[in-house]
């Protein structure tokens, strides 16, 4: 049998809901969801690298001695068996020497696949964010298609406002950081306040005041090295937590920015007005009960 707390319970929740569920059709920028990825990220990787220090450099049996007997196929059907097993002997050989080489590199290996995933991370908000401030706000979509147009480009003219902002969107996160923060600037964004972090405490804005755009263009080809030249570029823990700092910073201050100029909705926006709306619904349910 329902009680009366139940019926009150269920009108709460349905109330959220309907509230939740509006607020979530709103374009919005997401920056507590991407903070919290990042959070993610130097949480992760800190434990990694600490269990690395704890247990010491690892040894693994499997996957040391390795030998050619699993990709003989590969070789002449008529080689002489004494050419393979000299080949396997030099093979082992060479092998090994590599992996161990490998193995002696995880502690840098840790420390530059979280500089990686942090980079993803932000790239993430950006074209999320670029998503939501063109589908919010009519002049930065007319002023993004009109670049996009001078190019020559006329593949978007015939096509419906969802298509364009998804196809421009698509383009944007191709772009480089430089590029992507160009497109920010073309909207109305001030690129100067972004990486100021004028509202944050006057020890992060001592820590990052000679950081800059420049510094951010320097960690995304940086990842580009690791990604593509397997160079190890962050080698001590604090440089990561750093990093993790300073994109906290811009995902807060991109928001911020896309909110103010671009009227752009944002997570934490949304938040407390849905905080706000449900009281007024719940006050206003109990006038009319």
């Amino acid at each position: 049998m329902r009680t009366e707390s139940d019926h009150d319970r269920n009108d709460e929740s349905d109330i959220w809901g309907r509230i939740q569920s509006a607020a979530k059709a709103l374009p919005q920028v997401r920056i507590l969801h991407f903070i919290q990825k990042l959070n993610d990220a130097i949480q992760l990787y800190r434990h990694l690298h600490d269990l690395y220090g704890l247990y010491g450099k690892p040894r693994f049996a499997a996957g040391i001695d390795t030998d050619l007997s699993e990709y003989r196929m590969f070789l002449r059907s008529d080689l002489p068996e004494e050419d393979y097993r000299q080949a396997n002997i030099q093979f082992k050989k060479e092998w090994k020497k590599q992996t161990l080489e490998r193995i002696a590199k995880y502690e840098y290996q840790i420390l530059n696949q979280g500089l990686v995933l942090m980079c993803t991370i932000l790239d993430a908000f950006l074209d999320s964010t670029y998503c939501s401030v063109i589908s919010a706000n009519e002049m930065a979509l007319q002023v993004e298609l009109s670049s996009y147009s001078q190019g020559g480009n006329k593949d978007l003219e015939n096509c419906t406002r969802d298509e364009q902002i998804a196809s421009l969107t698509k383009k944007f996160s191709w772009r480089g950081i430089d590029k992507k923060i160009a497109a920010f600037e073309r909207c109305g964004l001030d690129g100067t306040k972004i990486f100021s972090f004028w509202g944050s405490s006057e020890e992060i804005q001592k820590k990052f005041h000679s950081w800059g755009q420049s510094r951010l263009e320097d960690l995304y080809s940086q990842r580009h090295d690791v990604v593509h030249r397997d160079e190890l570029p962050i080698r001590q823990i604090d440089e990561l937590v750093d990093i993790y700092d300073y994109f906290c910073q811009l995902v807060i201050y991109v928001g911020y920015e896309s909110s103010c100029n671009m009227k752009t909705a944002t997570d934490l926006g949304v938040l407390f007005a849905s905080q706000s709306l449900y009281k007024q619904e719940r006050k206003r349910d109990g006038e009319g009960a």
